[in-house]
């Protein structure tokens, strides 16, 4: 990844990835907060200084996050884990830059996800997480199962709304 000035496109950081998924860099609408994934960490950058790392969240097997829409007085982010071993798949969800295990906003585990995709409220105080897994264990169908998921800042999650008896796709319109 390439990181240059907008106004005279000059180099400012590259980094190198080694994992196709997830290698693209987010920002926060006011530019001020870079974040970017690396092995088993979130790592966030501030006002455009990529020379030291201001925060980070490490999460053993994190897969993939993602930053609210909004400004750096107010962002949150979301963090996914893949389950493994009979242990379900969660994902977190944390108001930057406070990222103990003591001050996530809002946690959601579940089985039967491979990925997830994040869907933004404009205000970045809700996500919905459409969760997809390869194939369906239960024999339903042969392309695998989409679910459903909510999660609010105020620590509010769900599960599984919106169609009969949890079969068929999961269509969601609007902004990503």
């Amino acid at each position: 990844a390439v990181v240059s000035t907008q106004s005279t496109w000059a180099l400012v950081k590259s980094f190198f990835q080694k994992k196709m998924k997830n290698w693209c860099p987010m920002w926060s609408l006011d530019t001020k907060i870079c974040a970017r994934m690396v092995n088993n960490e979130v790592q966030f950058y501030e006002n455009s200084n990529f020379d030291a790392i201001a925060h980070k969240i490490h999460l053993a097997k994190v897969s993939d996050f993602s930053m609210a829409p909004g400004n750096s007085k107010f962002t949150h982010v979301v963090t996914y884990v893949p389950g493994s071993k009979g242990a379900p798949s969660f994902t977190r969800l944390y108001q930057y830059p406070s990222f103990d295990d003591k001050q996530v906003l809002a946690n959601k585990s579940f089985f039967q996800a491979d990925s997830v995709d994040f869907k933004w409220n404009s205000l970045g105080n809700t996500v919905l997480l459409l969760t997809q897994s390869e194939v369906d264990k239960t024999g339903g169908s042969y392309y695998g199962k989409q679910q459903l998921h909510y999660m609010s800042t105020k620590g509010d999650t769900g599960s599984g709304w919106g169609w009969a008896k949890g079969r068929g796709p999961v269509l969601l319109r609007g902004r990503s």
